[in-house]
């Protein structure tokens, strides 16, 4: 469900992308000036909750299950290393 609206996301931020992209280009640019695309143009969510919304954003238990392991067996190696210091 989650990965369902993540993808929904990315689309709307890609359809909105293009939309701006297409106004920018229609309006067309003074000759010598570059043409300013915009990025984002979302009166109903911000840059912030669109990009949240994309997949590398998403919450999921596991991998925060692993990172935790990884932090976890990182410091315990840091104390074993000072404790056989003194």
């Amino acid at each position: 469900m989650i990965r369902q609206k993540s993808k929904a996301a990315q689309n709307e931020l890609m359809e909105k992308s293009a939309e701006a992209e297409t106004t920018s280009s229609a309006a067309g640019a003074a000759p010598g000036q570059p043409t300013i695309v915009l990025v984002f143009s979302s009166v109903e969510y911000s840059q912030e909750e669109l990009r949240a919304k994309l997949p590398r954003y998403v919450y999921s238990e596991e991998k925060m299950m692993q990172q935790y392991s990884q932090l976890n067996s990182a410091i315990e190696s840091k104390l074993a290393m000072w404790a056989n210091r003194t």
